[in-house]
């Protein structure tokens, strides 16, 4: 009998965020616009992917959401999620962020394992981010995930994502969290 060892995991969850968590999606949206105005990059170097990334006013709706994407993900999945890190993301109109991941090559120690992405605000077409991802002999696949008020994405930190054009007329409000897994 052959003894099965899985050597790389690479998953995507999607949910929708429950009516019963009182997070006032207003309040958030107001908190990643107020550091995107005033350029509250959390790396302002143009070829790092943190200049897409804003910092944020750590407040009670960052904290339920934290926790619920820790809890969700625990009470599903058997596993426990320690929050590192939370930004805002804003993609403008006819604006894109290029693909990349969370991992930090100089500190794998204290690099991410599980990252999550919560949207906040969409205009009324439709929104993608793309992750990209390789299975054995299959190489450059994609898979699309539409943004929707409220959704909640889930990754490895090792997949590269990028946000696709945003064909709105209004920006796209996202919040970027970064977990270790214990």
């Amino acid at each position: 009998m052959f003894n099965k060892k899985t050597l790389v995991d690479q998953s995507i969850y999607t949910t929708i965020t429950p009516k019963v968590l009182a997070v006032n999606f207003d309040k958030l949206n107001i908190n990643i616009l107020e550091n995107y105005y005033y350029k509250n990059k959390l790396n302002p170097n143009q070829y790092s992917y943190l200049k897409d990334y804003y910092r944020l006013e750590f407040d009670q709706q960052i904290r339920w959401l934290s926790d619920f994407v820790c809890d969700h993900f625990a009470m599903q999945y058997d596993c426990k999620l320690v929050p590192i890190g939370h930004a805002g993301i804003v993609v403008e109109k006819n604006q894109s962020i290029n693909s990349h991941h969370h991992m930090d090559d100089y500190d794998i120690e204290n690099t991410p394992d599980v990252s999550a992405i919560v949207v906040c605000k969409t205009g009324k077409e439709k929104s993608y981010v793309e992750f990209e991802y390789e299975h054995g002999r299959k190489r450059h696949h994609k898979h699309l995930v539409e943004l929707e008020p409220k959704k909640v994405i889930v990754f490895n930190s090792e997949l590269r994502h990028s946000f696709l054009t945003n064909i709105n007329h209004e920006p796209i409000l996202n919040i970027s969290f970064k977990f270790q897994l214990i």
